[in-house]
């Protein structure tokens, strides 16, 4: 991000039109390098965490169902978004890739709330039925 101070005050000063045209460059090329670290190192891992946690939280029922299926329909949405992004078929700030990432924020809200209001008592997981 500092990056970007250091290409602004360069184009500030810039007084040739080439000159200028060679900081619009570097800064287009510069925030689209952002937004793809952005999204393929933080965006891919965190919904995939997100996908094994609501994962394991329906394996060991320490949630309603439900919480657990919107979380992983949530994680799934929020990866397709992140592909359709890197594939160039959205904009970041768009609706449809806010839509697509408006399901894994309400489960997280509700998660973070159920958590809150309940707490978290391992005691109270019921554990999956094994075969003897």
């Amino acid at each position: 991000m500092l990056l970007f101070t250091v290409i602004g005050d360069g184009l500030r000063t810039a007084t040739a039109a080439a000159e200028r045209a060679n900081y619009v460059v570097a800064a287009e090329l510069l925030r689209q390098g952002r937004d793809w670290l952005n999204h393929g190192g933080m965006i891919l891992p965190w919904a995939t965490g997100g996908a094994i946690l609501y994962w394991a939280l329906w394996r060991i029922q320490a949630v309603p169902r439900w919480l657990s299926w919107a979380g992983l329909a949530g994680a799934a949405l929020t990866l397709a978004a992140t592909v359709l992004y890197l594939s160039g078929l959205v904009d970041v700030v768009s609706v449809p890739y806010l839509a697509l990432n408006a399901p894994a924020a309400l489960a997280e809200i509700a998660l973070a709330l159920l958590l809150i209001v309940r707490g978290y008592n391992p005691g109270f997981v019921s554990q999956p039925e094994t075969a003897v």
